[in-house]
């Protein structure tokens, strides 16, 4: 069994949750490759030009799985994660954006959640994106979602405590924490605000955290 996980918009968000959840059923991830020149240049043929770069880098990540032999795709709709707090349109119409742009056979496993409707939390989403593997089984998947978490709040851990979001993900997903103790000062700190898909994609951001370390400039995110 295997799912194609495209590396773009709420992969930066929901990734080490993602994959403590499908590796637990025994369903094996595969990423699309990191972003190049090519992966936006193929993403923002099939799209009109005001579509946003982030959506266009994800069409791009989607035509790679492809390429790639997958044929099952995680494309969840993300409507609400709180009640009454919604998510913007781009991450909660994207099934049917990759449905209409992309005229290629594959399945969308296209699993909604929405925290401000009835039947739409998380239990439900988690069922609806391994239904197309057969998994029907809700101690099952409760049971995977206890993974999932521990994953996710490991990996958040170690954000927290200074680690760059690729090295703390690397830890993560081997299911360790790791806390280092940094003592070096910097003569400059900022705080960068963005989206993690603009932040973490080292394409999109221009390696950025590497260009400010270089600087002897010290960076904090929202993470």
């Amino acid at each position: 069994m295997q799912i194609g996980i495209p590396r773009a918009l709420s992969y930066y968000n929901f990734f080490p949750f993602w994959y403590g959840f499908f590796s637990d059923l025994g369903i094996e991830i595969v990423l699309s490759d990191p972003t190049t020149k090519q992966t936006m240049s193929v993403g923002s043929s099939l799209v009109v030009p005001e579509t946003c770069l982030p959506v266009k880098v994800y069409v791009g990540h989607i035509l790679n799985l492809l390429d790639k032999g997958i044929d099952k795709i995680f494309v969840p709709s993300i409507q609400s994660i709180a009640p009454k707090i919604y998510n913007c349109s781009k991450i909660r119409g994207l099934p049917d954006l990759i449905r209409n742009v992309i005229k290629r056979e594959f399945t969308i496993i296209e699993a909604t959640l929405d925290k401000s409707e009835k039947k739409h939390g998380l239990y439900e989403f988690l069922a609806e994106a391994v239904k197309p593997f057969g998994i029907t089984d809700m101690e099952k998947i409760k049971k995977a979602s206890k993974k999932a978490w521990q994953v996710y709040n490991n990996f958040h851990v170690m954000t927290r405590s200074g680690f760059s979001y690729k090295k703390a993900l690397k830890y993560a997903i081997e299911d360790k924490v790791v806390i280092e103790e940094n003592t070096k000062t910097y003569p400059i700190n900022i705080a960068i605000i963005a989206h993690g898909y603009n932040l973490y994609d080292e394409r999109v951001s221009m390696k950025i955290f590497d260009k400010l370390e270089k600087l002897d400039v010290k960076v904090y995110t929202a993470d």
